[in-house]
């Protein structure tokens, strides 16, 4: 069976598409409320695969985005990449989420 955080991230992975706009909700992380918009989903290799080069991957996928506001550590262009988990869909195919 699937912990809660495996199905969650699972459920979020299909959620969020090329195009959509995001935002950084992690507190801890120095780019935290950054927002912008998703130009890459990008799946992590399993651990044990011949393309991880440690032990320390966590399978899943990040996201890779254009930053569309300014904060303290990011500006406007800027290329982040981050995982699922410190992410939240703000607007997808148009439509608002709360």
């Amino acid at each position: 069976m699937e912990t809660f955080r495996e199905y969650y991230t699972e459920v979020l992975k299909r959620d969020v598409s090329v195009g959509d706009l995001i935002k950084n909700i992690n507190p801890e992380c120095e780019h935290h409320d950054t927002e912008g918009i998703v130009v890459k989903i990008i799946k992590r290799p399993e651990i044990d695969s011949r393309d991880v080069s440690n032990n320390h991957n966590i399978p899943g996928n990040d996201v890779k985005y254009c930053v569309t506001n300014d904060t303290d550590n990011a500006k406007p262009g800027d290329m982040l990449t981050k995982s699922l988990e410190q992410l939240k869909v703000l607007k997808a195919m148009g439509l608002m989420l709360s």
